[in-house]
């Protein structure tokens, strides 16, 4: 899920090169949802291959695109297996249906043609298709030239939070001279301290040296000094949060990656970058898979909920600060 951007489309080419721009990354196997108009929301799901998920896909889709007031909607299907597809555009057919929101295009794209899958589209636009090439497309070189980046596939995204693998031997050892037990024994002199050095990070653009880092990780493994970093972000921080937290990621060990992987999610989220957010709690999961605080923002994910209804952790929660 991403929040909706202002992209303007005429044509079955304009929604095939906003799609990438839109999610982050060019996506393939996959059901892209792209409102229109009032409200609404961008989705990206895995093109399913079977039943019950094709039925399952479209009834989540209908219910972001209900939940968070679309007006118009309209489907490309990014892939080459044209019988998925169409199973799949029958679904939305049938889910939409239901609902006040109206579908004013569905097309499959897989690469070279794009092709269409309404009922009662034209004979020779269902079987042979129009070719086309977004690669100078007016939406694609615009998003250039405001510096957006489109990764070329959703791996290629995850893997801008991969670890660094010389960067995680260094705040091991950090972690190893540090004194957990100093950090842990006195949660409140940590939360302050958290408060203090994630938010002039942030403010200032700057990443921990590697004792810094160490010591940031190992105190967010008390939730309530974590929550004190979670509570610092806004919309209007969170592209920053979102830079201070991918750099904790990919230098994080393993045991301690959980909260900062969460908190990136988190950032991302808030930021507009549905993709991202899932790619942090893949990270998270494949450590901790019950780890609250993720299994709680997957479920945000997972409902299209838009970041802008966001207010905040009130400050009478964190009782850390007060206690200091």
């Amino acid at each position: 899920m991403n929040s909706p951007q202002t992209i303007r489309a005429t044509t079955p080419e304009d929604v095939i090169a906003a799609a990438p721009v839109a999610l982050g990354f060019h996506p393939t196997e996959s059901v892209v949802m792209m409102s229109v108009g009032r409200g609404g929301v961008h989705c990206r799901t895995d093109l399913p291959t079977e039943e019950p998920a094709f039925a399952e896909v479209a009834d989540d889709l209908a219910g972001a695109a209900v939940r968070n007031d679309c007006e118009r909607a309209v489907f490309v299907i990014f892939s080459e297996r044209a019988d998925d597809a169409a199973r799949q555009a029958e679904r939305l057919a049938d889910a939409f249906s239901a609902t006040s929101v109206e579908v004013i295009a569905m097309i499959r794209a897989d690469g070279e043609r794009w092709f269409a899958l309404a009922a009662d589209a034209p004979p020779e636009l269902v079987t042979e298709g129009v070719p086309y090439d977004v690669g100078a497309h007016p939406i694609t070189t615009a998003a250039v030239y405001d510096g957006a980046v489109t990764h070329a596939s959703r791996e290629e995204l995850a893997a801008t939070i991969d670890p660094d693998p010389d960067a995680v031997r260094a705040v091991t050892a950090a972690v190893e001279r540090a004194s957990h037990r100093r950090f842990l024994a006195q949660p409140a002199a940590a939360a302050r301290w958290v408060e203090r050095t994630v938010r002039a990070a942030v403010r200032e653009g700057t990443i921990l040296d590697v004792d810094d880092a160490a010591r940031l990780l190992v105190s967010l493994t008390d939730l309530r000094v974590r929550d004190v970093a979670w509570a610092d972000m806004s919309a209007g921080s969170a592209a920053a949060h979102v830079a201070f937290w991918t750099d904790l990621v990919r230098r994080s060990p393993p045991e301690l990656l959980p909260a900062p992987a969460t908190m990136l999610a988190f950032a991302s989220w808030l930021s507009g970058h549905g993709a991202l957010a899932w790619c942090a709690l893949d990270r998270c999961s494949a450590v901790d898979p019950a780890y609250t605080l993720a299994e709680l923002l997957a479920d945000l994910l997972r409902h299209a909920a838009r970041p802008d209804g966001w207010t905040g952790i009130p400050r009478e929660l964190l009782t850390l600060l007060d206690s200091a």
